[in-house]
């Protein structure tokens, strides 16, 4: 007790070590202490002691609850990620996270038993923030673990008058929201609910939807996120009498009447709901609404004498939704607010997340007076309706931005530098000749005077002629600076109010790159509008969703234009400050492109695309392709929808890199539908989904995993297949594409002597090349070639590869078709058999065999039945050993590197194991 007493701090297993101890009578019992001395002693400790102190004795532990510090707010975040427990009291902070938060220092570790959970923890502070630390453990028990610490939390601190900050509940983790709502009634107040999911599970929203009620009964909550879309399933009568079950958005009026709501899925809110709408600030996504509606919103508040609302805003579609409309038969004035304000900046503007965001007011802001004189900010974006009457956010006063001077002020500069200059002459000759006139006076120096006599008539009438010439040159400065500062003023007034009668040629947009047209988009909306009719067509735009670096892609015929989450590696980079789309603020950087590290791959995407699109022509522009990662992606519908107004989907490509079972089977479902709506020309789809079919078996009959076939894809012209295993020899033979990629298949080598055969004795000439690989064996050639006339074949000899760089021809042969004299190329190495007919890429030759200079050089690797045998000889040339026969062939070094290379990318490809 000592220890504690002198501010010692004691490890984990040294404070199990002495709860394990008889107490020591003789020592000092602290917890027979009064108030005001245990008061004393507590107030001097962190949240952090005093948990450390608890588990020393029993009798401690229950004088701390009384006499430590009060807790003010409480933060909870039943979080799928690193959930946590975060207290704040006046001086010192408390945080519990399951999962090892980031940027922190670890100083310390132990083992705490807490109810029935038994947690090995770690002490933490985080390095940027010294009075910030606590505890984190690896034990991941979001719904039961969770509770129990905070139970704990609750029993040894003074927490009567604490409030809950946030309580943060993901649906993707908690089954009963309910259970969970409970343990915090008795609380103060819930200040924010926030409600979102990481994963669909659909019986965690019917629970929520069960007890929303009894949630809102029972917490006083003052703000609430809603962030799932929740559904109410009615039994209806249709068109023919039926009855049927259909499912609608769940209303939740009681939401309505709250101060501060922010509805993610805002479907169930009515034109009416929105025009009775009792809350101080709002944020409404995913709606209904028109563009009457909101333009009767704001004639009803116009005619209102409620001063309760403070802010709203309404998400928009940029197809639905256009300004004229919404401002109709509004007397609409341009914002005064704007003059002092240029960001709105509110506690209560956030989503999912606890950080605010800002909003930044558009230059062509308006406002709406009402009778009562007071004044109502209207901004409108692309993407937003921003309603705004008060704020208790800071102001954000503008900024005058710095501009270079015209080429008049430039003119006006560089003559006020000359006339300065030859002032500055006339004044250092007038003070020589003052000078002189000392000296003339300055007795002494008579034989100077003398000299001088015979100089003063002309010097003085020089003087004179300079005087009259510096007279005019002030007079001229006078002018000229005054006809500067002018079109300063207009050139600083010109950048803080909209221009009008922009003339932009498309002579002058075609000269720039596709970098300066996105910069030049961001200073006025007047010439943003103009961009996408005036600059040169794009042609094509790749988009890739990926893990590593999403990415957007646009081409046209002189230059090209990148945008990417996330800072390329080893490429120097340039800050070009902030830069919104949408409701994202992006810290850029520039190189060949446009480069950030805020990483929302679905919203902030899609968002950063609708932008492009808005500012460059993409009026004829394709879909080069279309890369989707679904352990990335869960909804692979929804992002696909944003792609179907495009002329045309060159290439879609579908995979993942982490395994996402929730993602595989949305990509399943949706399959079907994403084919009709895109009609990609050429896909690859590089995974595989399972489904349960109900089979026979025996008597019975069970539900067996069996492998989803995915038959639309084989109509297409160009695909390939990552997971091939459920074609069948069926759909082998019955094949009719231009060229094919099958992947792990089951066929046999039969299956493939067949579909030669069938070739064979075909007319059609539309197959060019398919590619087989089967898996977990390797190829039989004399099955596979069993009962065929082949040839040696040439093909190789002329061109190495096929248009595909990683489609090589390894040994080869050739049969000949008699219907129509065609020839296929054969090549089969160890488990892919490769068909070629004929391909539209470049001509690669193979690599020239260049002879040896030297003696006793390696020249070549030859192959055979017994291995590779390296050629060594002492005179120029080639010297064939015995065991070498007539049909091997020569390799010489460089091309033998070049193809190993190019064989071990081709297997990484595919996700195979790389032999040494």
């Amino acid at each position: 007790m000592d220890e504690i007493l002198t501010g010692k701090q004691l490890t984990g297993m040294e404070l199990q070590h002495k709860m394990e101890k008889p107490v020591d009578l003789t020592e000092f019992p602290i917890y027979n202490l009064d108030y005001v001395s245990l008061n004393e002693i507590y107030r001097n400790l962190t949240l952090i002691d005093i948990f450390e102190l608890s588990f020393t004795t029993t009798d401690i532990k229950n004088t701390l609850k009384d006499a430590s510090v009060p807790v003010q707010s409480i933060r909870i975040s039943f979080a799928s990620r690193h959930p946590s427990i975060h207290l704040k009291a006046q001086g010192s902070e408390f945080l519990w996270t399951f999962g090892r938060p980031e940027n922190i220092v670890i100083t310390g570790q132990g083992e705490y038993k807490i109810q029935q959970f038994k947690f090995n923890w770690y002490l933490f502070s985080f390095s940027d923030q010294r009075s910030r630390h606590g505890y984190h453990t690896e034990h991941f028990d979001a719904e039961h673990g969770m509770l129990a610490v905070i139970r704990y939390l609750v029993a040894i601190f003074n927490c009567a008058d604490s409030v809950i900050s946030e309580l943060s509940i993901d649906l993707g983790v908690i089954e009963d929201c309910r259970s969970v709502c409970e343990q915090f009634k008795k609380f103060k107040s819930v200040e924010r609910l926030a409600i979102h999911q990481s994963v669909d599970i659909e019986r965690n929203k019917l629970n929520f939807a069960q007890n929303f009620e009894w949630i809102m009964d029972n917490l006083e909550i003052k703000e609430v996120y809603i962030g799932v879309d929740l559904m109410d399933h009615k039994m209806i009568q249709n068109e023919k009498g039926d009855f049927e079950i259909r499912s609608f958005p769940l209303r939740l009026d009681r939401i309505l009447k709250m101060n501060h709501i922010c509805l993610a899925h805002a479907a169930w809110v009515t034109p009416q709901d929105l025009l009775n709408l009792d809350v101080e600030t709002a944020i409404i996504i995913n709606h209904q609404f028109t563009n009457d509606d909101l333009n009767a919103f704001m004639k009803q508040w116009l005619e209102s004498t409620s001063n309760k609302l403070c802010w709203m805003e309404v998400k928009l579609d940029e197809e639905r939704h256009q300004k004229a409309e919404i401002c109709k038969g509004l007397d609409m004035r341009a914002s005064t607010y704007r003059q002092t304000n240029t960001r709105i900046s509110c506690p209560y503007r956030r989503t999912d997340s606890v950080k605010p965001i800002h909003f930044d007011l558009p230059a062509d802001t308006e406002q709406i007076t009402r009778l009562d004189g007071l004044i109502a900010t209207v901004a409108i974006t692309s993407d937003t309706f921003f309603f705004h009457v008060s704020n208790t956010g800071p102001i954000f006063a503008p900024v005058a931005q710095p501009a270079e001077p015209t080429e008049n002020e430039r003119a006006i500069e560089e003559r006020i530098r000359l006339l300065d200059l030859e002032r500055m002459e006339i004044e250092f000759d007038r003070r020589n000749h003052e000078m002189e006139r000392i000296l003339w006076r300055f007795p002494g120096h008579n034989h100077l005077n003398i000299a001088l006599d015979e100089l003063r008539g002309g010097r003085e009438a020089d003087v004179f002629e300079q005087e009259i010439r510096r007279e005019a040159i002030e007079a001229q400065l006078d002018d000229l600076r005054a006809q500067l500062n002018r079109l300063r003023r207009a050139r600083r007034a010109a950048l803080l109010n909209p221009i009008e009668n922009i003339q932009l040629d498309q002579a002058a947009i075609i000269d720039l790159a596709r970098q300066h047209i996105f910069e030049l988009s961001y200073t006025t909306a007047d010439v943003k509008n103009v961009l996408g009719e005036t600059s040169l067509p794009i042609k094509a735009i790749k988009i890739s969703y990926n893990s590593n670096q999403p990415s957007i892609e646009i081409a046209s015929d002189t230059s090209t234009f990148i945008w990417t989450f996330g800072y390329p590696e080893g490429v120097e980079m340039s800050d070009v400050g902030e830069y919104k789309v949408g409701r994202f603020l992006y810290n850029m950087k520039s190189e060949n492109g446009m480069h950030t590290d805020h990483f929302d791959i679905e919203q902030g995407f899609i968002a950063v695309l609708k932008y492009i699109c808005s500012v460059f022509n993409c009026s004829n522009a394709v879909i080069s392709e279309l890369i989707i990662d679904l352990g990335v992606i869960e909804d692979c519908r929804t992002v696909c929808s944003h792609y179907t107004g495009f002329k045309s989907i060159e290439r879609l490509a579908i995979y993942q890199s982490v395994p996402n079972r929730v993602a595989i089977m949305s990509f399943g479902m949706n399959y079907d539908w994403i084919l009709t709506n895109l009609v990609p020309k050429d896909m690859f789809l590089g995974i595989g989904v399972t489904e349960h079919v109900l089979t026979p078996r025996l008597d019975t009959f069970d539900l067996l995993p069996t492998p989803k076939r995915f038959d639309k894809i084989l109509d297409l012209d160009h695909f390939g297949l990552g997971e091939g295993e459920w074609i069948t020899s069926e759909d082998f033979l019955n094949l009719n594409p231009k060229t094919a990629i099958l992947m792990n298949t089951s066929l046999t080598d039969e299956d493939i002597n067949l579909f030669i055969k069938q070739w064979l004795n075909s007319t059609s000439d539309k197959l060019e090349w398919i590619e087989v690989q089967v898996r977990g064996r390797d190829l039989n050639k004399e099955s596979i070639l069993a009962d065929l006339q082949v040839q040696g074949d040439d093909y190789h000899l002329q061109n190495s590869r096929c248009s595909s760089i990683y489609r090589k021809f390894e040994t080869s042969q050739k049969v000949l078709r008699s219907k129509n004299a065609g020839a296929a190329t054969i090549s089969i190495y160890r488990d892919t058999f490769f068909f070629h007919i004929k391909n539209d890429g470049p001509i690669t030759p193979p690599l020239p065999i260049f002879l040896p200079e030297r003696r006793r050089e390696p020249v070549g690797f030859f192959f055979n039945g017994n291995g590779i045998v390296v050629n060594e000889q002492a005179d120029a040339g080639f010297q064939f050993q015995n065991q070498i026969g007539p049909h091997d062939e020569v390799f010489p070094l460089r091309q033998m590197v070049q193809l190993e290379l190019e064989r071990f990318e081709l297997r990484r490809l595919r996700g195979q194991p790389n032999e040494v």
